[in-house]
């Protein structure tokens, strides 16, 4: 049993498999339904850009895992600097999360609240710090509007020097 957790936790810890679109399915509750084209992204080539771009900056992250409990929010908070950039990706099981960005000294968003699909595909964004200074930022994944159901989260989050994402 413990080698079959192990082996589990490791392969959870690899970000292709967490992005891969066959666990996305299986994350999903919705799997077996058919797409209808309203529910389809107009953006599909920005979003496959997106994704190769946020794939390759995330590449040496961790994959982690997360509980966000009902009625409640989880937030990691992170430092930074100037010019640099966040850059995150994350699934849900078994129904959609909010998420937002916010500065911490001014509570402004850097990415605004929203309840985003995560539970039926791969929710990824990239962000920078224009700004002149280092600065504080908090991700959020929220789960206040939820009255019964828990929230998986699979993610990755980390900050990118500007070298990197070039």
């Amino acid at each position: 049993r413990m080698d079959l957790e192990r082996w589990l936790r490791d392969l959870l810890s690899l970000a292709e498999v967490v992005a891969s679109e066959e666990m996305i399915a299986w994350l999903s509750d919705d799997h077996d339904e058919p797409e209808d084209d309203d529910n389809r992204n107009n953006n599909d080539a920005y979003n496959k850009f997106l994704s190769t771009r946020v794939d390759f900056a995330l590449a040496n992250a961790p994959v982690r895992r997360m509980i966000v409990k009902h009625g409640k929010s989880e937030s990691i908070q992170l430092s930074v600097p100037s010019g640099y950039f966040v850059v995150w990706s994350f699934c849900s099981k078994p129904r959609d999360i909010a998420f937002t960005l916010i500065f911490t000294a001014t509570s402004k968003a850097a990415r605004e609240y929203e309840r985003v699909p995560s539970h039926q595909r791969l929710c990824q964004g990239i962000w920078q710090n224009t700004i002149a200074e280092a600065c504080e930022v908090t991700a959020s994944w929220g789960n206040e509007y939820a009255k019964w159901r828990d929230k998986r989260i699979f993610f990755q989050l980390d900050v990118i020097s500007p070298s990197a994402m070039d």
